[in-house]
This record gives C-alpha cells, structure tokens and sequence, in this order.
C-alpha cells in the first residue's frame, strides 16, 4: 500500500517534536527551538554552538523542506523563511534548543 507523502512528512516532524518535548521536560514552547536542514548535523550543530541537538535523516533535499515547513508550521524557529538552505545534499532535519550561547541563522548568512 502506498502511503501519502504527507503521511511521511508529518510523522518526521512527529519525531522532531517527541525530541524537543523530551528535551524541554516541562516548559515547552516550540518557538524556543530552531530547526534548519543540512547535509551534515554535526557541522551545522557547531555552527550553530551547541552540543544539544537531535535530527531525522529523510530521502531527498524536497523531504527535508517539506519537513522543516511543517515545523515552522508548528511553531517552530525556522529562521525568516523555511525551506531556504541547504543543497541538494542537505537530507537531514536537525533540532536544538535556542539559548543565550546558540547562534541562530541571519538573513546575511
């Protein structure tokens, strides 16, 4: 049976969420979570200056858009436009709590 890609796409930012609730323990607010694509999580968590992160691998660059649209729909830190980075290597969706140490991304980036 062939699953409606919305099916996929939902139950990757299902995933992504169960990660920051858990992270948040009790207070949680999505926005306090920035969430961006990249071809390798690691690089882009140092980037970014953090150690606490988590991310989901999907099957192509339109996979992790489509998913990180989702987030933003959902409250999630997307930067000023979901879906604007990455290449078509960036197959990962990647989460982190957003603190005072973290750097988020700029227009100018």
């Amino acid at each position: 049976m062939k699953l409606k890609r919305i099916d996929h796409i939902a139950q990757f930012a299902d995933a992504l969420e169960e990660w920051a609730q858990e992270y948040a323990n009790i207070d949680f607010d999505p926005s306090d979570f920035y969430v961006g694509i990249t071809k390798n999580p690691q690089e882009r968590a140092d980037w970014h200056k953090t150690e606490n992160y988590g991310f989901i691998e999907t099957v192509s660059r339109e996979i992790a858009g489509d998913v990180e649209k989702e987030m933003h729909k959902r409250g999630y830190n997307t930067g000023s436009c979901p879906d604007n980075g990455g290449d078509e290597e960036s197959v990962f969706v990647y989460i982190y709590p957003i603190t005072l140490n973290t750097r988020e991304v700029s227009d100018k980036d």
